[in-house]
């Protein structure tokens, strides 16, 4: 079953190098019990490391199931450590915020494994924990602990099960119970490998490997007894213990669906840290609908303010931009009539208002009040008809104000009353310059510029604020990946590989994000109407800044959660596990 040839292991702790393991060589058989014994520094949990994948030698070969393992991906074997090797740990390893069966469930969610809880359930029944599965490990003594290890070590039926002083943090009775499990766990026939320093526990196996300086020193059968009947194994020799194969989009679509259930359980368990990642994103979309709204709101009321100063007004005059003085007598202008102001009117559907005008107002008068027997406040406005007929005495009107419906109909208002015009009047193409026509550009530009300024300025304050929340988002996630990384190296020794850890941690940050834009769009919502009704602020909240706001924060979880994903999915497995 496992073949070690000439294996040795150095460690680098800055400048000094640790040999751990020297030229070691050994077999173990299907259905064995071994006892791996040795003072601390000896080498024996390096060995058990390698020998379960978690760590891999400097040199040598490690055959398992006449399969050479150096030459299987990363992939391949953490399908191995969650098909077909069990770990129990010294220190359970459990996560902390999780019930006992969704613990022991653990290493189904990496298998494909469809029984799910009803497996769970079964292995703390006869672990004789079935009346403790929904306790926390805070919740339950050391013995029960290591037990609830136990059954997750054997939820996807291992054929080899390696256990680290399993009894190291036990007392007497629970150090007895334990050994019992391992005993009867092998009498059905699977292979265990255990480490201890302690003599008593050594007891319980046929075989025992002491181990000095990284080498082993004897090697000894203490106990006979028949040889129990192995668990079938699919495989044959030469060939992957595993199943290989393409996997479907089923497949796939189930993947995603574990890796969500995950991210969300471990976003609960941990709430304040998701609090914490949420509140970043919520800020900042909130802050970016709150500035939108009350932003189109002020554009809307700014080009209404404009509007109202002339950005939707065109004035015809006679005579053209050059005309001046002496030109401007019978003939060399093109004189309007009020019904040219009438046409333009019933002509063009575009134009809101007509009014033609023959004097000029200057400004207004100030108040004098009455001298002697007349009040100088009593100012008599001549009608336009009276002006034209009895005191200027002609028949034609100064100028014509239109106003257009809307600033985006300007360009083609004017060209429809010059056409109009050159109509009515019988222009040839020489006097076509004889009218002007003027929009009042100066005014639309101003009001193009200042709603450019200030679309330029809102999406620069929200790239902001959005880009606060993500780096908020990246550094909790950091502290978040640095938190949990024996969870990593658990959950690598159970069965995950890289792209499981790499797609967990960003569905949570992706999560993160979308539950915090979504929180964020409510907060900027309420915001805004509460300014709305108490400020008296012209708002307006628009499905584009919804969206935005949407998208963004999706985008801002997978982009700034990308890089704490990928620290996370890199790490080694039993460096992971020894993080302090």
């Amino acid at each position: 079953m496992i073949r070690l040839s000439n294996i040795h292991k150095t460690y680098r702790m800055g400048t000094v190098e640790v040999q751990a393991l020297r030229e070691v060589s050994v077999t173990i058989e299907p259905s064995e019990f071994v006892a791996v014994m040795g003072p601390s520094g000896s080498g024996k949990s390096t060995l058990l490391h390698i020998i379960g994948l978690l760590d891999v030698p400097d040199g040598g070969s490690y055959e398992l199931f006449s399969q050479e393992v150096s030459k299987l991906k990363e992939d391949e074997l953490a399908l191995l450590r969650g098909r077909v090797v069990g770990f129990v740990f010294q220190q359970f390893n459990l996560l902390p915020r999780t019930t006992a069966l969704n613990n022991v469930a653990l290493p189904l969610h990496y298998s494909g494994n469809n029984r799910g809880g009803t497996k769970a359930q079964e292995l703390l029944e006869q672990v004789g924990l079935g009346s403790r599965q929904f306790h926390k490990p805070n919740e339950l003594s050391g013995g029960q602990q290591q037990r609830v290890a136990i059954a997750r070590a054997l939820i996807n039926g291992p054929q080899l099960l390696l256990a680290d002083e399993p009894t190291g943090n036990l007392d007497s009775a629970s150090q007895e119970e334990i050994m019992e499990i391992f005993q009867r766990l092998n009498e059905q026939g699977i292979t265990i490998v255990l480490v201890t320093h302690e003599e008593v526990i050594a007891r319980y196996a046929r075989r025992v490997i002491r181990m000095r300086d990284g080498m082993i020193q004897s090697d000894q059968v203490v106990r006979t007894s028949p040889p129990a009947t192995p668990p079938p194994f699919s495989g044959k020799k030469g060939k992957r213990p595993f199943p290989e194969g393409k996997r479907g989009r089923a497949f796939h679509l189930k993947e995603w669906s574990l890796y969500l259930g995950q991210a969300w359980q471990a976003l609960r368990a941990n709430k304040v840290r998701s609090g914490l990642s949420m509140l970043g994103i919520t800020i900042g979309v909130a802050a970016v609908i709150a500035m939108l709204a009350l932003g189109r709101g002020a554009k809307q009321a700014v080009e209404q303010q404009l509007s109202s100063l002339g950005s939707n007004l065109l004035v015809v005059y006679p005579g053209s931009r050059q005309t001046r003085g002496v030109a401007l007598e019978q003939g060399t202008v093109t004189r309007f009539t009020f019904e040219d102001a009438k046409a333009i009117t019933e002509t063009i559907p575009s134009v809101e208002k007509v009014a033609a005008s023959a004097f000029q107002v200057v400004g207004v008068l100030p108040a004098k009040g009455a001298t002697g027997w007349r009040d100088q406040d009593d100012l008599i406005i001549i009608p336009m008809y009276t002006a034209m007929h009895r005191l200027l005495g002609k028949e034609y009107v100064d100028s014509i104000d239109i106003q257009v419906v809307s600033p985006a109909a300007m360009e083609a208002t004017e060209q429809g009353v010059r056409e109009l015009m050159i109509r009515r009047h019988h222009l040839p193409p020489s006097l076509y310059d004889s009218f002007q026509i003027r929009n009042l550009a100066d005014i639309v530009a101003a009001v193009s510029e200042s709603s450019r300024t200030m679309s330029w300025l809102l999406a620069a304050i929200a790239a902001i604020s959005l880009l606060v929340g993500g780096i908020g988002i990246m550094n909790i996630m950091l502290v978040s990946v640095t938190e949990r990384t024996r969870e990593i190296g658990l959950r690598k020794a159970v069965g995950a590989r890289p792209r499981d850890i790499l797609a967990q941690f960003l569905i949570e940050a992706s999560t993160t994000s979308l539950v915090g834009g979504g929180a964020g769009i409510l907060l900027g919502t309420a915001i805004t109407l509460t300014l709305s009704q108490l400020a008296h602020w012209t708002t307006s909240v628009s499905l584009d800044a919804v969206v935005v706001a949407t998208v963004f924060s999706a985008v801002v979880g997978v982009v700034f959660g990308l890089w704490p994903a990928r620290k996370a999915s890199r790490l080694n497995p039993i460096d992971a596990l020894r993080y302090e």
